[in-house]
């Protein structure tokens, strides 16, 4: 008996409070980088930080047609949205498009802007590949975070270990019983959204007796009663330059240059033009 084909997914999460520079950057990467995988079912989501402007139709405008020119990619649905929850509000909006094709056994990988790259081909498969090397995982990352944010103060009891969710990748299956109350999806207080959003989409993870584990410590899974390992460091690694297909933006890798800068005004002037005169045609 064959084993049914995967389909691939991959949520992708900003704002426009600023002029999308770091997006056209990213998608950019990504339309450059062969993912490893077959075609991508892409969802993008704005959080509206901002009042809706020209420039966010002009943004989304240059990256539909990127994404179409992409022999590795498919995009099914922007979504406009408000701030309540930021990110995860994103992911929730995407994740209720999704839930309309997937199935179970079906991948999502979901990142926002500040998960900067790809740096390298096979980017997905990478994840993919650390997903399904035990069975017991439910959720993969780029980096894992032991400790909490540094500005709150947890009890002992309360677990703080985390698959930061500046990306992350799962089956469908585990995602699937979170979506319509998925967490830091009505959070507006930014302690809240990451101790409830972030802490706690890891937690309710955990909580159905599914492992994690990242790609910069791909040996290591939390979980299922283990929640610290006292020999991974305890601080924020995310800060650091880690080698792997992705960097957080917090990493300082270099990422704009006056180069990228200069396309980027170019093809905004262009694709203006081309948003106003759609618009007096009709």
């Amino acid at each position: 008996m064959t084993s049914p084909q995967t389909n691939y997914y991959l949520i992708y999460a900003t704002a426009n409070d600023s002029d999308y520079l770091v997006d056209y950057a990213n998608l950019n990467r990504m339309c450059q980088s062969n993912p490893g995988v077959s075609k991508i079912h892409v969802y993008l989501a704005v959080s509206e930080v901002e009042e809706h402007h020209e420039t966010d139709d002009v943004a989304l405008a240059i990256f539909t047609e990127m994404l179409d020119k992409s022999p590795w990619f498919e995009l099914q649905g922007v979504y406009f949205k408000d701030n309540v929850g930021r990110d995860f509000s994103s992911v929730q909006v995407c994740l209720k498009a999704v839930r309309a094709s997937a199935k179970d056994h079906d991948v999502v990988m979901i990142r926002n802007r500040s998960a900067y790259g790809p740096f390298r081909a096979g980017w997905y498969a990478a994840y993919l590949n650390l997903l399904n090397s035990r069975e017991d995982i439910g959720m993969v990352g780029n980096t894992i975070n032991q400790s909490g944010h540094p500005d709150s103060a947890y009890d002992k009891e309360v677990i703080t270990c985390h698959v930061q969710t500046y990306l992350y990748l799962a089956r469908f299956e585990v995602l699937r019983g979170l979506v319509d109350d998925f967490p830091g999806a009505r959070e507006t207080d930014r302690l809240e959204l990451i101790n409830n959003g972030e802490l706690g989409l890891s937690r309710s993870i955990m909580s159905k007796g599914y492992g994690l584990t990242c790609l910069q410590w791909p040996e290591h899974v939390f979980g299922m009663g283990i929640y610290q390992i006292p020999e991974l460091p305890l601080t924020d690694i995310k800060h650091h330059q880690l080698g792997l297909p992705f960097e957080h933006r917090h990493s300082k890798v270099p990422y704009i240059n006056k180069k990228l800068q200069r396309k980027w005004n170019w093809k905004k002037r262009f694709f203006q033009l081309k948003v106003r005169l759609e618009k007096i045609i009709g």
